[in-house]
């Protein structure tokens, strides 16, 4: 018990002032994060920092930049004390963020790459056309994913119900583009075979619940 209540009344680091430098989120998104850290407090151990860095990534949306067309974020966070009262140390915070350059897509390139004889079920234009992303668009991950999905499903819908797609993505940092290489696998195509229909009989449907027939 003694060593319980000694961990929550250990040292804390409460954040009294915290600075962003280099990121793009709008002045109110800013105000809204540095509200959420000021006057949090923290325990004052060596890798405090880390859950700093945690907080500030969760805080706010730069995990969906990459549907901006972001890539390449980073963030790190520094501190230097600014007074110390008993069991308390109040500090500076300044949050160091790279959020990358914005990419559009270059192209897509889909190929067929699995042993099938003969031309592929699905002719890549037309799947082309299943991908809501289009050649110059800003990239957008779940709009390219959401077009892997719709790839698959149609050719699950064709009978090809082993058909695997996989994607290679590309960041090209001085053209700012993103290039993508889709590989698709059909697989053997299935044929319905025979349908076997298991019901009720006649004089069951007729008497659904299994009681005894009027007389």
């Amino acid at each position: 018990m003694a060593h319980a209540q000694s961990s929550i009344d250990g040292p804390k680091i409460v954040i009294d002032v915290v600075e962003l430098e280099g990121t793009r989120l709008s002045k109110a998104d800013q105000e809204q994060l540095i509200a959420s850290l000021k006057q949090r407090e923290c325990e004052e151990k060596p890798d405090w920092e880390a859950d700093v860095t945690n907080l500030v990534i969760n805080a706010e949306r730069w995990q969906d930049r990459e549907n901006e067309g972001y890539s390449g974020f980073s963030l790190s966070v520094g501190w230097k004390p600014l007074r110390r009262e008993p069991g308390l140390l109040h500090v500076l915070v300044t949050v160091q963020v790279n959020e990358g350059t914005q990419k559009r897509l270059k192209r897509i390139e889909i190929r067929d790459v699995g042993e099938q004889k003969g031309l592929p079920a699905l002719v890549s234009n037309d799947l082309r056309k299943l991908i809501p992303l289009n050649d110059g668009e800003i990239y957008n991950r779940d709009k390219f994913y959401a077009g892997l999905s719709a790839v698959a499903t149609a050719y699950k819908e064709r009978g090809f119900i082993d058909c695997t797609v996989t994607s290679t993505i590309a960041f090209d940092d001085d053209s700012r583009t993103v290039s993508a290489v889709m590989e698709i696998t059909e697989g053997p195509r299935y044929r319905w075979g025979n349908v076997q229909v298991i019901g009720l009989g006649p004089q069951d449907r007729n008497n659904p619940e299994g009681a005894a027939p009027e007389r």
